[in-house]
Parts: C-alpha cells; sequence; structure tokens
C-alpha cells in the first residue's frame, strides 16, 4: 500500500525525518504496511499499523518497546530496530486515521534459504537473545503463559462456517485432523523455561551482511511463554535437528526434557497457523487457499517426524 503525500509530509514532520526524497513500499507482510523513506537526513522504515490499539494491542506494543529498549541498554549484538518517538513524546501516531510507526532503517539483505553455516548462526543468535531476555525485569501483566485451549474456540468458530467456497471446503476438510491434533498436544505440559519469546524469528526478521548475521527485525508478537517455542520455530528440516540442538548448547542452556518437546511446539504452531490461515487473514485474503495448503502439508509433515521420533514414545 503506497502512502498518500499528504500522510508522509505529515509523518515527516512529526517524526522530524527532513525532507523527503523517495518513498518505497515494501513486499509482503501478513498484518502491517511498511515503506522504506528516503531523506535528507538518511533512510527510515515507516510502518503502517493493519490494526487498530485496543487493550490487547496496547499491552503488546508495550511490552514491543520495553523489550527493545531492554536490548539496546544491555548492548545486544546485533541490530534491532529503534523507534523514534514524534514530537509529542509518542511512538505511535495517528494520521488521518491510521496509526505509524518509524525507525531508522538497519542496513543488511534478507536471506531465505539458509545454508548449514548461516542456519547456525540464526541459532546462535536465538541463543544469545534468550540468555540476554532471561534477565529481563517483566511486568507481572504480562507474565502469562500461553495454554493454546483459546484455539479450541477458533475452531468451533470455524465449525460454524458454511462451505461456500474451494477454501471453506479446504478448511472443513482438515479440521478434525487439526482438532484431534491440537486436543492431544494440550495434554503436555510446556509451562517452564519460561522467558519473553520472540515469537517470529524467522528468515523473514533476520538481516545478513554476506554471511554475517547483524541484524534481527519485527518484535511486534514478543509474549511470555517456553522459549522452545522459538527454538521450535525456526526448526522446519529433520536433518537440522542435531544441528539446532548442538549450536543453541554452545551458547546456552537446553535440556533433554526441552529437546524433546521441541516437535511438541512445532506441531503447536501449525494448528495456531490452521485458524490463522482462515480467520485472520484480514489484509490477504486472497492468499488464505495457499496458507491453508502450506499450513495442512506442514502439519502433516511434522506429525510424520513426531511419529518415528521420540515424542510417541513418552
Amino acid at each position: 500500500m503506497n502512502l498518500k503525500k499528504k500522510e508522509l509530509a505529515k509523518i515527516a514532520r512529526l517524526y522530524d525525518l527532513g525532507k523527503i526524497k523517495g518513498v518505497k513500499p515494501i513486499p509482503g507482510g501478513m498484518i502491517n504496511y511498511n515503506s522504506t523513506a528516503k531523506t535528507d537526513k538518511g533512510e527510515f522504515i515507516i510502518r503502517k499499523l493493519g490494526y487498530k490499539l485496543n487493550s490487547w494491542w496496547m499491552n503488546k506494543k508495550e511490552l514491543e518497546f520495553e523489550v527493545m529498549e531492554y536490548l539496546h541498554k544491555r548492548n545486544f549484538p546485533y541490530s534491532i530496530p529503534r523507534f523514534i518517538k514524534n514530537k509529542y513524546g509518542n511512538y505511535i501516531s495517528n494520521v488521518k486515521g491510521n496509526l505509524f510507526e518509524v525507525y531508522e532503517r538497519i542496513p543488511g539483505r534478507k536471506i531465505i534459504r539458509l545454508n548449514d553455516g548461516q542456519f547456525k548462526e540464526m541459532v546462535k543468535a536465538l541463543a544469545i537473545y534468550h540468555k540476554i531476555i532471561k534477565e529481563y525485569p517483566i511486568k507481572k501483566k504480562f507474565k502469562v503463559v500461553d495454554n493454546h485451549k483459546w484455539i479450541l474456540d477458533k475452531y468451533a468458530l470455524m465449525r460454524k462456517a458454511k462451505p461456500r467456497n474451494k477454501v471453506d471446503i479446504l478448511m472443513h476438510k482438515h479440521l478434525d485432523f487439526f482438532e484431534n491434533l491440537l486436543k492431544k498436544l494440550l495434554k503436555f505440559d510446556l509451562s517452564y523455561e519460561s522467558l519473553v519469546a520472540h515469537s517470529d524469528f524467522s528468515v523473514y526478521n533476520l538481516l545478513w551482511k554476506e554471511n554475517a548475521l547483524i541484524g534481527i527485525l519485527d518484535f511486534e508478537n514478543v509474549g511470555y511463554k517456553p522459549r522452545v517455542f522459538d527454538i521450535a520455530y525456526i526448526w522446519n528440516d529433520i536433518h537440522r535437528k542435531k544441528i539446532l540442538v548442538n549450536t543453541y548448547r554452545k551458547y546456552n542452556v537446553l535440556s533433554k526434557r526441552e529437546e524433546k518437546n521441541i516437535i511438541i511446539c512445532r506441531l503447536l504452531n501449525s494448528c495456531n497457523m490452521f485458524w490463522w490461515s482462515y480467520l485472520g487473514m484480514e489484509k490477504r485474503p486472497e492468499l488464505k487457499y495457499q496458507w491453508l495448503l502450506r499450513t495442512i502439508k506442514n502439519g502433516n509433515k511434522y506429525l510424520r517426524m513426531w511419529k518415528i521420533g521420540e515424542g510417541e514414545k513418552r
């Protein structure tokens, strides 16, 4: 989505960005709209929020800003966004009914397909993040571990949908599979070794200079949960399990119990993505079918991995 000239001019004034020389939308993103703005003061990322700030999102944003500031103070060895306050002292600005955030652009490139060496760098960065963020003095209101039972409510809502198109038909065809899988996964206790997880530590949120990982983006989904959810999130290849575990243990501790639960968390994420692919893609409805297909494929793949691993033996 392109920024309107009046919006851009007001944002530049609010954040003292200087004279705008050019703006380029950044493709992708499933919720927010991002653009790169070049000015006579540098390059900035302008993020247009794809949601309204209800109480839930207000808490999320508060935690996001606090965590990033904490990492800056702790000299986190990777570049992360540092949001700029507007002239009123706020990070978020309301411009003609739309909400915006701004931070100085971090130079670097994205690599979508990582080789083993790059994958090790990714795991190392996550282990270091966990080691530092473990000391973060989280407020009591944020210190609630998600039990994932609420996903069943989403499935119940999906079950009421009438099969009017191919998206509906595909969802209904696999709803029982994910609901039964989720009920099985909910029997496992994962509420230990919790911290403020990044929750979206993916290749799309990493910046590289050659083969060196230099930056980590998008802390919008940070939340209090077992760190194994972050570890599971970056793992999608059964052949890299050993690399993942061994590399993480070089920079941080990882118990055998957590190692066994990596696949459980990966499957829980698939159950979560199933409802979101159907109900949560308001920004990109044309991609619902594609995302449902991918989630179904991954759910079956991880279930097979679980069956040939240690999970089913417990």
